[in-house]
């Protein structure tokens, strides 16, 4: 069974902020925290439950250097979609990652790191 955990972007502090909680309760999921946070204001990711190459955990959001083939390589966004994770090159081609092997680092995310989809 694999960990559940979250992480979560705090778009006004613009970092991933460690120091909140989620709980559910009358039906809707609750962020708390030692500080006020406001839905609206923070971005939650999930962890897919594997990790990279050098062990570092891959969540939803995350770009991962991905191998195509020998010789070829190339980035790809981590988004869970048709009930699966999966990598995603563009919205045509997405491999999911559960099944695959080719997934070599996590190399950032999303929201730190957007010029690294550019190619």
């Amino acid at each position: 069974m694999r960990e559940i955990k979250f992480r979560g972007w705090n778009k006004t502090r613009k970092l991933f902020d460690d120091d909140f909680y989620i709980y559910f309760i009358g039906g809707a999921f609750c962020f708390g925290g030692n500080q006020e946070i406001e839905i609206d204001d923070l971005e939650v990711t999930q962890y897919t439950g594997l990790k990279d190459k050098n062990g570092v955990e891959i969540y939803e959001g995350d770009i991962v250097k991905i191998k195509l083939n020998e010789n070829e390589s190339a980035n790809a966004t981590v988004a869970y979609k048709k009930s699966s994770f999966s990598t995603y090159l563009t919205d045509a081609c997405f491999y999911y990652l559960s099944s695959v092997n080719f997934v070599s680092e996590v190399i950032g995310n999303i929201y730190e790191n957007p010029e690294l989809l550019e190619k």
